[in-house]
């Protein structure tokens, strides 16, 4: 990558690349999309921005050959607001926008920040749902979730960036002594709710519980309880 952005930057400074047209992702409609993994500042914070503070804004464009990307997000510094709308200078060196450079003025509204530089007043709803768990590769692939069951969380490592949340999950006809690792990955339990959010009301059961979806009843029906300390779904 390195040797391409020395080339990319010499031909955009000859002038031989064409300014990149961009505009600004909807950072709230894309949190209503995706609720439990992308998160967009709560309007407490949107309310609260003032000139002088920076904010992340979400650039986005098509994507040419010469791209390495189809979006950006880049520190702008608010320089005027006016209700929704808002003025300020770009903060950041573009990686990949052509046309665009440091304390270039940028015009954009409320909806089209990605975060602010402190925190938000409401938190971050995303957070419950950082912590890994086991899933079947057919549920990430679109298959619904049949079968849930919660082991004793293992112990972070000290590298280990989001701690383990105990869950398993299962599709309809599976078998954890069958699929194999093969069939299964360690995802977040929002990867798993972007596909099925059926289950999220069980989230926060106890370890050693186990459910199982029942489609005339169109519920998780709660199975014997099981050693939390399994090694393995039962």
């Amino acid at each position: 990558m390195r040797s391409r952005r020395w080339w990319w930057r010499i031909a955009e400074r000859l002038n031989l690349l064409p300014k990149t047209s961009f505009w600004f992702g909807d950072a709230q409609a894309h949190s209503r999309k995706f609720p439990y993994t992308f998160f967009a500042p709560s309007q407490t914070a949107l309310d609260a921005i003032s000139v002088g503070e920076l904010v992340m804004v979400w650039f986005e464009y098509d994507r040419k050959p010469w791209h390495l990307y189809s979006g950006e997000r880049m520190w702008v510094k608010i320089t005027a607001r006016d209700q929704d709308e808002f003025c300020g200078t770009v903060e950041n060196v573009p990686l990949d926008i052509v046309g665009l450079a440091v304390r270039d003025m940028v015009e954009f509204r409320s909806e089209n920040i990605l975060s602010r530089d402190v925190a938000d007043p409401e938190g971050d709803p995303t957070e419950k749902y950082l912590p890994q768990c086991l899933c079947s590769k057919a549920i990430l692939d679109g298959k619904p979730v049949h079968y849930l069951s919660r082991s004793n969380p293992l112990e972070s490592k000290p590298d280990q960036e989001f701690p383990d949340s105990g869950w398993q999950f299962l599709a309809d006809g599976e078998y954890a002594s069958e699929i194999g690792l093969d069939g299964v990955r360690t995802v977040s339990l929002g990867a798993v709710s972007r596909r099925d959010d059926r289950w999220l009301h069980l989230i926060d059961a106890e370890p050693g519980c186990q459910f199982e979806w029942n489609a005339s009843k169109q519920n998780f029906i709660e199975l014997v309880p099981f050693d939390p300390d399994a090694d393995d779904i039962p």
